[in-house]
């Protein structure tokens, strides 16, 4: 039964397989790797060398990285209450939490989703962690990926009914997983064995070639997968942003055996020689002997080649293919400054043209991927209390949760990349908009990468705020002579040394003055406070109050 399974899952792999796509996905993988598609060997002869480039691997990697970053996950609050407030910041810590527990981690999976999806499709599954209890995400290998598509949108896959998956891996792998491996017609096992994974809205299947079959009820009402494809008008499969790049290539790799061919030819040119007789080598050279008639000479290039400005000409072609816009490209003056007088704001925009395009499938595709495991979490794991570490917008997190509680079928979350267009366009229009009255405070805290908690982040700003307002308060009795200078010297050395906080001082300072003022009454009345220095003073010293605020204050009288 199981190897019939296999033969009917391998077939329908068989049926969906885009030969072109496969192909295209190889050579883009091989070439980043260093290795040239074999229908280019013909420009490159065997004693000529192939001089392979860096350009598309580092091309490659710098938007990757760029599309690549960390989104932001926005959870919008129902209402103002607290409460509210508080469970929407728990589910994007929760959010936060899944992608920095992902294969590979964090950042790597956003890297290698974003590499894949620049060759023009990417793959990523939910996967349930049984020891950890929670999910994983997990990218997979777009090449030996075949979904079945419910709904598109265009050319776009927008609802999957199925993801087939078809892969070789080694024997000792599939005997680890308890899948059986292959065994050939003389029954010795083959160092590889063919893999098929099915998942649907109900279950996951996973076949071995050698007749082994696991099957497990997931009960999600959803394909656990989301596949994330670049634009393409006609074809059903993403197109490169890269696949354009092997032409150019090859062409600056035969410019630069022809410029070292050149070079060659001017240290060791090609000699003629008329009348020869004989020859003596000595060391590296050679002296020639010729007859009282005899000529001798060299075959000099006829031109120079322009080999320099070809290069300079295609790689420019290549970074307005991989790296636009222009800010990107290179384009920098000897000075160190860009050619053309642009300002921030023309540099932020310019960015949206390549970059922006692929936040947008990034983002949609995120949030497709938060909310199956928002929905498998609490499925699988309902009432299981674990804990979230991490870091979430440039700040450690600690927290706890449990999904039937902190989830409760809340699977409604956004995922955008608003404050890192241009690196800080987004931000700088949620600050005005905000000066404006147009959107609130806690808005704009909440899309700032670096505010994990924004409910805690408020009340800072409030503590400081009420603490600025004492702070004036003390300066205007500085500057009404009502300050004990003395006393508050004290206690700011005590708070300078031991780190006492501020509202503990100010504490202190009114029951010390407090003090003063009833030993003050309890030794003359009030009058005392007031009164003038005895006759028997100091020669000289004229009247004056009492240091500190007015007895009256102080007293209550």
């Amino acid at each position: 039964m199981s190897k019939h399974l296999f033969d009917l899952l391998s077939r329908e792999a068989e049926l969906r397989a885009s030969v072109e796509n496969v192909s295209t996905y190889s050579e883009l993988a091989d070439l980043y790797e260093g290795k040239l598609p074999s229908r280019y060997d013909k420009y490159f002869p065997k004693q000529e060398a192939n001089h392979i480039i860096n350009m598309i691997r580092l091309a490659h990697d710098d938007l990757a990285t760029q599309v690549g970053r960390i989104p932001d996950f926005v959870v919008n609050a129902q209402n103002q209450t607290a409460a509210e407030m508080k469970r929407a910041s728990k589910l994007e810590k929760i959010a936060f939490s899944y992608l920095n527990g992902s294969r590979p981690t964090g950042r790597l999976f956003m890297w290698e989703l974003a590499w894949w999806l620049l060759v023009g499709r990417a793959v990523a599954i939910v996967v349930p962690d049984t020891e950890k209890e929670r999910p994983v995400y997990e990218l997979r290998d777009p090449r030996t990926c075949y979904p079945g598509v419910r709904r598109r949108a265009g050319t776009r896959p927008i609802e999957l009914s199925d993801l087939l998956f078809k892969y070789e891996i080694p024997s000792v792998e599939a005997e680890r997983r308890g899948l059986a491996p292959r065994v050939d017609s003389e029954g010795n096992v083959s160092s590889e064995t063919t893999i098929v994974e099915y998942l649907d809205e109900t279950r996951w299947v996973v076949v071995s070639e050698g007749g082994t079959a696991k099957v497990a009820e997931h009960g999600l009402g959803t394909v656990p997968g989301v596949v994330f494809q670049a634009f393409a008008p006609n074809m059903y499969t993403g197109i490169s942003q890269f696949n354009d790049q092997i032409s150019i290539m090859v062409a600056i790799s035969r410019i630069i055996s022809q410029k070292l061919a050149f070079g060659d030819r001017i240290v060791y040119p090609i000699y003629w020689v008329k009348g020869h007789e004989g020859s003596v080598r000595l060391g590296p050279y050679q002296l020639n002997k010729l007859s009282p008639a005899g000529e001798m000479g060299s075959l000099q290039p006829t031109q120079t080649l322009q080999a320099d400005r070809d290069i300079a000409m295609l790689e420019r072609f290549s970074r307005i293919l991989n790296r636009n816009p222009e800010m990107r490209q290179g384009e920098i003056s000897s000075r160190s400054v860009y050619q053309a007088s642009k300002t921030l704001e023309t540099l932020a925009e310019a960015i949206d043209q390549v970059v922006g395009r692929y936040w947008d499938v990034v983002g949609t595709g995120m949030q497709q991927l938060t909310q199956i495991a928002f929905r498998m979490d609490e499925v699988l794991w309902g009432d299981v209390e674990r804990s979230i570490s991490g870091v979430m917008r440039g700040r450690k997190i600690i927290d706890s949760y449990v999904p039937s509680k902190d989830i409760a079928g809340r699977y409604d979350i956004q995922v955008n990349y608003g404050f890192g267009v241009g690196g800080y366009q987004g931000f700088l229009q949620n600050v005005q908009a905000n000066a404006a009255g147009f959107v609130s405070r806690r808005r704009v805290m909440e899309e700032m990468p670096g505010v994990s908690d924004v409910d805690a982040e408020l009340r800072t700003i409030e503590l400081e705020q009420m603490d600025q307002v004492v702070i004036e308060q003390f300066k205007a009795l500085a500057a009404q002579g009502q300050l004990d200078v003395l006393l508050w010297a004290e206690l700011r050395d005590r708070m300078a040394k031991k780190g006492t906080p501020l509202v503990d001082v100010i504490r202190e300072y009114n029951e010390r003055i407090q003090k003063q003022a009833e030993l003050a009454l309890a030794q003359g009345g009030a009058e005392a406070l007031t009164a003038p220095p005895p006759p028997e003073g100091l020669p000289g010293e004229e009247e004056r109050p009492m240091r500190g605020l007015p007895p009256a204050a102080l007293a209550g009288v």
